[in-house]
């Protein structure tokens, strides 16, 4: 795997030898595969066990006729023992019981510094805090579409007043013709359409943005950022 990018070995340490490192999408995560596979053993489920046997792959099949009979063997000699995954889907299992009981809002927790100062800020530090946590990367995927929106009723009111300053009917302000035109005829439409929608379609191009910045939904006026 030494060609592939995502994948490196550090160069320094005395554990060195037994490390490596995947590149993930939010950051850099190094794995030590010493006791790697007492720390991940898990007994197999039964249901698993017994589709794999009766699998129609000759090896498959006979891996899992060894595999079941050492399981069966190491249950009966650790009946009850729980690995460090058991115990981490049991935890699980407890964890999303009790959201599922609540009306959960989430905070997202971020350390400003390293030395617990009220009124200190290390922008490397919390840029790195928000990578790893993915939300650099959602916010990059939502001003890619578009991230902004808003009620089509609630807009058409919010905007109609901006739509009636451009034309000249409030506060007497004087704008260039094209501009006051088209808010003269955007204010009639507005005052005569009979659905929140058409009003915003008659709206949008009085008020400036441009048409590939906006999108009209069924519900909703969405905006890039």
């Amino acid at each position: 795997h030494k060609a592939d990018a995502g994948f490196s070995t550090p160069k320094l340490g005395k554990l060195r030898e037994l490390q490596f490192t995947i590149a993930h999408y939010a950051g850099s995560v190094t794995y030590t595969t010493s006791g790697w596979l007492e720390r991940n053993k898990d007994a197999i489920s039964n249901d698993v066990v017994t589709l794999m046997q009766s699998s129609e792959n000759a090896l498959i099949r006979s891996v899992f006729e060894a595999s079941g009979a050492s399981a069966e063997a190491a249950d009966t000699k650790k009946a009850g023992a729980d690995t460090v995954a058991t115990k981490f889907r049991n935890s699980l299992r407890e964890l999303m019981e009790t959201i599922g009981k609540t009306n959960t809002q989430y905070v997202r927790c971020i350390k400003p510094n390293k030395n617990k100062s009220p009124k200190e800020v290390d922008n490397i530090m919390v840029v790195e805090q928000l990578r790893c946590a993915g939300v650099i990367e959602a916010i990059r995927i939502s001003r890619a579409g578009f991230p902004s929106r808003m009620p089509l009723k609630e807009f058409a009111q919010r905007f109609l007043v901006l739509a009636r300053v451009i034309s000249g009917s409030l506060f007497g302000i004087s704008w260039e013709n094209t501009s006051r035109n088209k808010a003269i005829l955007a204010v009639r439409e507005v005052e005569a359409a009979t659905e929140a929608r058409a009003a915003c379609k008659s709206l949008l191009p009085a008020i400036g943005p441009e048409p590939e910045t906006f999108e009209v939904g069924r519900t909703r006026v969405y905006f890039k950022a």
